[in-house]
């Protein structure tokens, strides 16, 4: 599963203005990974990183914060911090991207100062979002060069502006049925999940039901359940040798054929394409120009 790509591309816009430095999509399960802002080797960079399942931790100055699905942190390095798996925590997966740059630390102090370090987003957020798209550009190749790159960062600081400028796109806590219910779906993706299975979870009305999840998590419940699939399919095609029939049944499609084209409309590439393109990509790449 873990995929990072690090960047060191020659460029002096990117200090100026913003650069990109690293991203990635990573599992821990070693109670070992810990980070410590004051012993990285990194200078004057800024991460954020978002929890997609199981839970992490960060201390910042005398504060610690467990980190749950849904969170993110946003943190300089070097800073007094610490981020790592905590010893009630089985796993920590993330996604994660490191900018630096003179308007990244500008954004940076502004927008901590505002609404501080840590941030709750669904995860069809489009900040979120940006971070997906911007590894699949990396795992298409189509990234070249620093300008590139800078554009890519520069997008995902303005998504991450715009979200905090408007509190709306910002998960605040989301109400316990809806959260039940995608705890319900995580869980369950690979079985044969009705509405009326989602709503009878909820312990509301339907319609109350589906208004509510559309508010909050921005799709309907079976959209979210067709996301947990796909983004579960990947990980098999990626990383297991199954057929695409075998796949299917486990990410919930019964019927192969209906998976191929589900899976088509939702990434815009068959199963085998997407496993054929992504195979070639190297893990733990450096750029360097």
């Amino acid at each position: 599963m873990n995929r990072a790509y690090g960047f060191q591309l020659q460029g002096q816009h990117q200090e100026q203005s913003v650069g990109l430095y690293a991203i990635g999509h990573e599992q821990q399960t070693n109670l070992n990974y810990r980070w410590d802002g004051n012993s990285r080797s990194e200078r004057h960079c800024f991460v954020f990183q978002y929890t997609l399942k199981g839970a992490g931790a960060i201390q910042i100055a005398d504060k610690t914060y467990h980190l749950k699905q849904n969170q993110a942190f946003w943190i300089e390095v070097p800073s007094d911090h610490c981020y790592y798996l905590p010893k009630n925590s089985t796993h920590w997966e993330f996604i994660y991207l490191t900018l630096f740059g003179d308007t990244v630390k500008q954004l940076y102090d502004s927008l901590t100062e505002a609404h501080g370090h840590i941030l709750n987003y669904a995860e069809q957020a489009p900040v979120i979002q940006m971070i997906y798209a911007i590894l699949t550009q990396i795992e298409h190749n189509q990234l070249n060069n620093s300008f590139q790159a800078s554009g890519l960062a520069y997008q995902f600081l303005m998504a991450l502006s715009e979200s905090l400028s408007d509190q709306s796109n910002i998960q605040q806590a989301l109400p316990k049925s809806i959260e039940d219910v995608m705890t319900y779906i995580n869980d369950n993706y690979y079985e044969d999940i009705s509405l009326d299975d989602c709503v009878k979870k909820s312990n509301l009305s339907k319609y109350y039901f589906t208004r509510q999840f559309k508010k909050h998590i921005k799709m309907t419940p079976i959209e979210y359940l067709t996301t947990i699939r796909i983004q579960n399919a990947i990980e098999l095609l990626l990383n297991d040798t199954k057929s695409i029939k075998e796949i299917a049944p486990l990410v919930g499609y019964q019927n192969g054929n209906y998976f191929a084209k589900v899976f088509k409309k939702q990434t815009g590439k068959s199963p085998n394409a997407y496993r054929q393109e992504r195979s070639s990509i190297p893990v733990n790449h450096w750029f360097i120009n």
